[in-house]
């Protein structure tokens, strides 16, 4: 199993993130961001303490507009964005054991 060494990119990012070459860096990113409010709560005061250098947006969860709300306010994260697709007619909870309380929040194509 190959192990995680020197890319071409790694000195680079050092060099941007103000360390050596060689050092070995490690990048925390807060997942779960919308999932629920004191989750989004946690991922920001997380991300503000230096816990974590950056998180991820769940745009389909129901807490996502409370987490763009708390982005507006707070334009310095770094915020990283997926979708989850879906089959036409598939129920939005369809394939996800942590998000029963989903909801969409865009409009279908066919719909547009």
């Amino acid at each position: 199993m190959p192990t995680a060494g020197p890319t071409p990119e790694g000195p680079r990012a050092n060099h941007l993130l103000g360390h050596p070459p060689d050092a070995r860096l490690l990048l925390q990113n807060c997942d779960d961001l919308g999932l629920d409010e004191s989750v989004n709560l946690a991922v920001i005061e997380s991300v503000q303490q230096g816990i974590a250098a950056s998180c991820s947006l769940m745009t389909p969860c129901h807490a996502a507009p409370h987490a763009l709300r708390l982005l507006r306010r707070h334009p310095e994260i770094t915020v990283l964005g997926y979708l989850r697709c879906r089959k036409p007619g598939e129920p939005p909870e369809a394939g996800s054991r942590r998000a029963p309380r989903t909801r969409r929040l865009c409009h279908d194509e066919e719909k547009a």
